[in-house]
């Protein structure tokens, strides 16, 4: 197993890593490459797993809540299912946002593993709206279930691969762009980096 001190041996390493630009100036060729999709897919390569070990978990919520907003976004300018299972996932996005702004509150954890859990089953196969679901709807049902599950995750390791999975699933069968895709998540990480400097 690959040890992240040694990947990255300082938070300048590690910010340079994840995108932010003066980082990777002052570090020049010494910077690693920045992390991509790529990276992120199959539970991550060592480089994206070492920086996952080295942030707080939170870190980790806050960019699954931002894959969910950029998908959330591609999926409402593209809406192709009933006003029923439209509705479950706007509650559910509802139900993440409120979460994030005080996750620590049992009620409202309880109500985003519901709301968020009755969309992502209702729209999967089996589920209650699959047959009244379009493409959109089920990818972001995808989504919303990887995310759902890194916020979940407790100290399952797995929150890695399931970032990595919702991030691929936004960018696949969502047509969210790589490139804001990875701004996004990098921003929503960055803060965990800034609190080890």
């Amino acid at each position: 197993m690959t040890d992240p001190q040694k990947i990255f041996p300082s938070s300048l390493h590690l910010a340079a890593y994840l995108g932010d630009e003066a980082s990777r100036a002052a570090l020049g060729a010494a910077a690693l490459a920045k992390f991509s999709l790529q990276s992120m897919l199959r539970g991550g390569d060592r480089h994206w797993r070492a920086a996952m070990k080295l942030l707080d978990r939170a870190a980790s919520e806050d960019a699954a809540c931002s894959v969910a907003e950029l998908a959330f976004a591609a999926y409402g300018s593209n809406l192709d299912s009933n006003d029923a299972v439209n509705r479950l996932a706007k509650d559910a996005m509802e139900a993440l946002r409120t979460w994030q702004k005080c996750r620590h509150s049992l009620d409202l954890s309880t109500r985003l593993k519901s709301t968020a859990e009755k969309f992502v089953l209702a729209v999967q196969v089996g589920g209650d709206y699959f047959d009244l679901s379009g493409f959109q709807t089920r990818a972001f049902g995808m989504v919303m279930g990887g995310c759902y599950s890194v916020i979940f995750a407790g100290e399952n390791p797995r929150f890695v691969r399931w970032l990595g999975e919702a991030a691929d699933y936004a960018h696949r069968l969502l047509k969210v762009d790589e490139a804001i895709l990875v701004k996004e998540i990098s921003a929503a990480l960055m803060p965990s980096v800034r609190s080890k400097e």
